[in-house]
C-alpha cells in the first residue's frame, strides 16, 4: 500500500492521541469518564490506561479498515480520483475520533464540555466529507447505495449518488448549525439518516 498525505495525517492523529494521553496520564483520574448521561452529567467510566491506549488503537483500527475496505471487493477497480477523495473521508473519521478523545480528556481534567455543542460541528464535517465521497461513488459495497433499481454505471446510479451526496452535505451543514440548540446532538445523528432516506425515496420514485 503506497504512502499518501492522507495516510500520513491519519497516522499523525493516532500518534497525537498517544502523546496527549502520555503527557496527561498523571493528571487524569484513575477511572476516566467516557460517557455522559446528559450533555454534562458523568456516566460510565473506564480505567485510565484503557482509555489512554484504547482510544488511539480504536482510531488506528477504524482508519485502517476504511483504507482497506474498498479493496476487499475484487469485482471493481476503484479509480485514483475516487481514492483521493475517499482517503480524505477516512482522515475526517480519524480526526473526529481524535476530537472525541480531546473532549474526553478535557472533561476529565475539570473543563466543562457540553456535548450538545462540542460534537455536532465535528460530526457535520464528517457528513460533508461523506457526501463528497457518495457524490462520486463508484459501484462497490462500501459507500454506494445497493438497491435493485440502480444499475451500475448508468444514469440512475450517477444521479442518485449525486443527489445523495448533496443531501449528506446539507445534513453536515444542518448538524453544525444545530450546535447552537439543545437538540444539537440528536440532529447531528438523525440528519444523515434523513438524507439517506430522502435519497432512496427520490431514486425509487424516479426509477423504482
Amino acid at each position: 500500500m503506497r504512502w499518501t498525505v492522507q495516510r500520513a495525517i491519519g497516522v499523525l492523529f493516532v500518534v497525537g492521541q498517544l502523546v496527549a494521553g502520555a503527557l496527561l496520564y498523571g493528571q487524569l483520574p484513575a477511572r476516566v469518564v467516557t460517557h455522559w448521561a446528559g450533555t454534562t452529567d458523568p456516566g460510565a467510566a473506564l480505567p485510565r490506561l484503557l482509555v489512554v491506549v484504547g482510544m488511539p488503537m480504536f482510531t488506528l483500527a477504524a482508519f485502517g479498515f476504511l483504507l482497506v475496505a474498498p479493496r476487499l471487493n475484487p469485482s471493481h477497480a476503484t479509480s485514483e480520483s475516487f481514492w483521493w477523495i475517499y482517503e480524505w473521508f477516512a482522515v475526517t473519521v480519524a480526526g473526529l475520533l481524535t476530537y472525541v478523545q480531546t473532549v474526553v480528556l478535557a472533561a476529565n481534567l475539570g473543563h466543562v464540555v457540553p456535548l450538545s455543542t462540542a460534537l455536532p460541528p465535528a460530526l457535520g464535517i464528517v457528513w460533508i466529507s461523506l457526501g463528497s465521497v457518495v457524490g462520486r461513488a463508484e459501484p462497490d459495497w462500501v459507500v454506494s447505495l445497493r438497491v435493485p433499481w440502480l444499475l451500475p454505471d448508468g444514469e440512475p446510479w450517477e444521479v442518485t449518488h449525486r443527489v445523495g451526496g448533496w443531501l449528506l452535505r446539507g445534513a453536515g451543514v444542518v448538524s453544525a448549525l444545530a450546535a447552537r440548540t439543545e437538540y444539537g446532538l440528536l440532529v447531528a445523528f438523525v440528519s444523515p439518516v434523513v438524507a439517506t432516506l430522502l435519497t432512496l425515496a427520490y431514486s425509487h420514485r424516479r426509477w423504482g
